[in-house]
């Protein structure tokens, strides 16, 4: 069995709500045994497919991921 996961995740926003996955990956975990050892975040620079000023999905400002996280727990012994 493993002991040590690494996820990378990025923050969201969904309709004007800014939402940590990561904290909330790492709360569940916390809660299922596993300890939080370290969070490393980088920040998006120029990775894009293409460029639009309205999210054609949601009608709204497009506003990309500005970081990604990755998130390593480690299982508690």
């Amino acid at each position: 069995m493993r002991d040590t996961i690494a996820i990378f995740v990025g923050p969201v926003k969904v309709r004007g709500i800014h939402i940590s996955i990561d904290t909330i990956i790492k709360e569940h975990l916390e809660h299922l045994s596993w300890r939080h050892e370290a969070t490393l975040i980088d920040t998006i620079v120029t990775r894009r497919l293409f460029k639009t000023e309205i999210n054609p999905a949601t009608g709204l400002k497009d506003e990309r991921t500005p970081t990604e996280h990755l998130l390593v727990m480690r299982r508690r012994s």
